[in-house]
């Protein structure tokens, strides 16, 4: 791939080499009209040299071409990935505050308008802004009282300019982000397609996606009238700036300063770079157009990751051991979450986490994963700070299983394998039947390879679930989280996941986390949780005994099953 540096000197090149024809026309106008007999030979002999410089630039403007087209190709596929791995890189906490839509149309639009960009870079704005320059400084060696006269409306033409951008620039910020904005609404109107048409509001999502479109409508329309405006000052200056160009060259002819093949030059070049110096605002006009665009795909390459390695990296096996020493936790802007909360899991332990909604539970899994990092006290794996782990390493240690599964739209086969992609078949399999999957798996019509849909939409709640678990288990993690994983359950398909979970814990350390105290029953201890703090810990046996908050939730639940 062609460095953009590179393309810019071959420009410059080029642009250097087309002057070589003008040239050689006015030697041959000046020998037609000189005095005396016209030397033949020396007009032919420039005539052929005309033809090879036409020849040989036609070659190497075709060999740049495809320098650029290589460069903007290859810039095609690596920005769009680049940005894509940035996304990836970032923490949780961006991905939780930003819009989904969002994030997609800030990539697409501005890799579009970057592309955009580089592409009038290379082939108009630097061979026109080249071509500019040196024909200025051509037509002052001819001849500098007609370069500056030439010269002078160019300065009146370029602060029309600036000051047209200037004005139209805060409009197209609002239309970038309305545009944005739009993206969002369609975007989330899409994800939750269900919910939209369940309660009959596709009119209320298509009005306000409309009224947020009339938004930038108007403010496109606003633009391009005050563009449209601009752009009868700026040819109305450039106007002028030829007439009294051609003034003055004719008088400079008339009395001899300059010679006639040198008037057909300086009028050639001339309006070479008045319509250059129009290319050259157009341009710049686009280039502003697609500055908002790129500033924001720009912000977004600058974000920074919350989550970061004190240190080296430590690329570290887990073995099982997790300690919260004297942890507590904030989201930016809000009260704490969590207050002072330390505790030990020992490898190969049954753990629970309970607690009334909001008490903290799932933070604590966050925190495990580091998607966010403690605002107080320390978490330790194995007895190594958690800060100092590779997190890559790390998390491909981890098994989790949450309460809303994410489903992609690929085979069944390829959803659980997720977790370890060159797993055998036999391995999927194995774990689909440990997590009572297999059955409803091959009753499909394709089974294994049967296709789910966008978010798994051909697959119910519990099977989703099911299909979580296994992807979970089949890289066998040392440390396996349930969140409510056997919330959207039948109480069939839940007691055979009891089952299986005994099976499935040998060896590895557990953490649950559930509404259902029936499913944590045979858990090794419970960790009861309430505003954010840690009020009791026990077996089930222990805490039923005492009259505390777990004591009070189990009998809540025995009422309810028995009603």
């Amino acid at each position: 791939m062609p460095k953009i540096q590179f393309l810019i000197f071959l420009t410059l090149s080029f642009e250097l080499l087309k002057f070589i024809n003008p040239y050689i026309m006015k030697i041959i106008l000046d020998e037609l009209t000189r005095a005396g007999s016209i030397d033949w030979q020396k007009l032919l002999w420039l005539v052929v040299v005309m033809f090879l410089v036409g020849v040989f630039g036609s070659a190497y403007y075709r060999w740049i071409d495809i320098k650029r087209f290589n460069f903007l190709l290859n810039l095609d596929r690596y920005l769009p990935n680049i940005l894509h791995q940035k996304l990836l890189s970032l923490s949780l906490g961006y991905h939780e505050k930003e819009n989904t839509g969002n994030k997609i149309v800030k990539i697409r639009r501005g890799v579009d308008r970057l592309g955009k960009l580089l592409d009038n870079a290379t082939w108009d704005f630097f061979p026109t802004a080249f071509q500019t320059i040196f024909t200025f400084i051509f037509i002052l060696i001819i001849d500098w009282p007609l370069g500056l006269v030439f010269g002078a409306s160019i300065p009146a033409y370029l602060l029309v300019t600036w000051r047209m951008n200037k004005i139209v620039g805060p409009w197209r910020d609002d239309s970038q982000r309305n545009y944005e904005k739009s993206a969002g609404i369609m975007g989330q109107s899409m994800i939750n397609i269900h919910t939209v048409q369940s309660f009959a509001q596709e009119r209320y999502e298509a009005k306000t996606h409309k009224n947020v479109l009339d938004t930038i409508f108007n403010l496109e329309n606003k633009i391009w009238s005050k563009i449209l405006n601009y752009n009868f000052t700026r040819n109305t200056i450039l106007d002028v700036g030829r007439f009294l160009t051609l003034g003055f060259a004719v008088y400079q002819t008339a009395r001899g300063v300059i010679t006639a093949g040198s008037l057909v030059l300086f009028f050639t070049l001339s309006e070479r770079v008045y319509s250059s110096v129009f290319r050259l605002s157009r341009i710049y006009d686009t280039i502003m157009d697609s500055a908002p665009a790129i500033k924001r795909l720009d912000s977004l390459m600058r974000t920074e990751t919350d989550i970061k390695i004190s240190g080296a990296p430590a690329r570290h096996k887990v073995l099982g051991k997790i300690e919260f020493q004297n942890v507590s936790f904030a989201y930016i802007g809000e009260k704490r979450v969590l207050e002072s909360v330390d505790f030990t899991i020992n490898p190969g332990e049954f753990v629970a986490l309970v607690g009334p909604s909001g008490a903290g539970k799932t933070t604590i899994v966050k925190l495990l994963y580091r998607h966010f990092d403690v605002t107080g006290g320390k978490i330790l794996i194995d007895g190594m700070d958690l800060k100092k782990l590779d997190m890559r390493y790390y998390r491909k240690q981890l098994g989790i299983v949450t309460q809303d599964i994410d489903i992609f739209n690929d085979t069944i086969s390829a959803n659980i394998a997720y977790a370890k992609p060159d797993s055998k078949f036999e391995d999927i399999v194995r774990v689909a039947k440990v997590a009572n999957a297999h059955d409803f798996i091959i009753k499909m019509k394709n089974g294994y390879d049967t296709m789910v849909g966008e978010r798994g939409v051909k697959l119910s709640g519990g099977q989703k679930q099911r299909i979580g678990i296994a992807r979970a288990i089949l890289p066998n993690p040392k440390i396996l989280v349930f969140d409510e994983a056997t919330s959207s359950l039948d109480s069939e398909s839940e007691l055979m996941i009891q089952k299986s979970l005994l099976e499935i814990a040998k060896n590895r350390t557990i953490i649950v986390i559930a509404h259902r105290l029936s499913t944590i029953r045979r858990a090794d201890t419970i960790f009861v949780f309430e505003n954010g703090k840690l009020v009791e810990r026990g077996t089930h046996k222990e805490l039923t005994t005492n009259d505390g908050l777990y004591s009070r939730l189990h009998s809540l639940q025995v009422a309810g099953e028995v009603r």
